[in-house]
């Protein structure tokens, strides 16, 4: 299930899922706006966007009231999460998941709201969208990112995804399959879990902010998603940006613990906590080419 694309006067919704909006932000809130009014798209602001009822996010309450209002209502055709965090996993259970499938629309983000896109697919089978949380667009000169935006959201194209680095194999072959993943340190609070994806025969990526989480905890996060035999039920592996204090790459780290798998792996910096984002529609079926470097998206990202 995919949502409908975006037109000129359609409605965009934002609300803050996962960590605390301030009102320090709100300068960037303004400069996103601008940019998303470029393409003629209108914005709304969820009624608790600036709520902290904890110290460091709004309640479990305001925030389940907040992304079910934008979910229910009609006029909204996308959900934007405004920023990163590390307790979006406390409203899970209370999202309208029903009303999101009558009423399916874009879901956008990446960061902690990695949980939010990879549960709200496997609840729904509704395509989400791996992107610049809202904050992201309020960079000047993003003309990397508001092209994958016209291009995915506006125009539902398909074919070979953009590249804006350089792409790496660290193992040569061919794998199709659904995309899933995100972040690693969020996607992990989710394995064996109802909320978690399905792993067999799909494209796993994965990227992580080297300032939260050191080389150690990687290899740690990477344990899990072994024990718990996710690599055992890969088809390829497409890696994102990380930049450790340590430096020592992720991808290093990965091989080391992957080491007695085949599927194919790629590298790139297109993804994450990094300034150019590709759009990786979880739930899409894509074909990784580790030999020619490229990802394909199979279908159309949006109908």
């Amino acid at each position: 299930m995919k949502p409908k694309r975006l037109e000129i006067n359609d409605t965009i919704g934002v609300c803050a899922p996962s960590g605390v909006v301030k009102s320090k932000h709100k300068n960037e809130l303004d400069k996103a706006e601008n940019l998303l009014k470029e393409f003629g798209i209108n914005v709304v602001y969820s009624e608790n966007l600036y709520a902290n009822y904890y110290g460091y996010s709004a309640s479990v309450e305001e925030k389940c009231n907040d992304i079910n209002s934008l979910i229910n209502d009609s006029t909204v055709k996308a959900i934007i999460f405004a920023k990163g965090g590390a307790n979006c996993n406390s409203i899970l259970d209370k999202i309208d998941y029903d009303n999101l499938k009558k009423n399916p629309k874009f879901l956008i983000g990446f960061s902690d709201n990695t949980i939010l896109l990879n549960a709200i697919n496997k609840q729904t089978g509704l395509v989400t969208y791996h992107f610049t949380n809202y904050k992201g667009f309020c960079e000047e000169n993003l003309v990397f990112n508001k092209a994958q935006f016209q291009n995915v959201m506006i125009n539902g194209n398909y074919g070979v995804v953009e590249k804006s680095s350089e792409w790496k194999q660290l193992r040569g072959g061919i794998a199709t399959g659904k995309l899933v993943g995100g972040n690693l340190s969020s996607l992990v609070k989710i394995v064996n879990t109802k909320y978690c994806p399905s792993f067999n025969n799909s494209i796993l990526f994965l990227e992580e902010l080297g300032l939260e989480s050191d080389s150690e905890m990687i290899s740690s996060y990477l344990y899990q998603l072994k024990q718990a035999q996710v690599f055992e039920k890969i088809s390829g592996l497409l890696i994102g940006n990380y930049d450790a204090k340590e430096n020592i790459s992720l991808e290093k780290i990965i091989l080391d613990v992957v080491k007695e798998y085949d599927f194919p792996i790629v590298k790139c910096n297109d993804f994450g906590h990094t300034r150019n984002n590709i759009i990786l529609p979880i739930g899409l079926r894509c074909t990784l080419d580790a030999d020619k470097c490229e990802l394909m998206y199979n279908e159309k990202t949006a109908i």
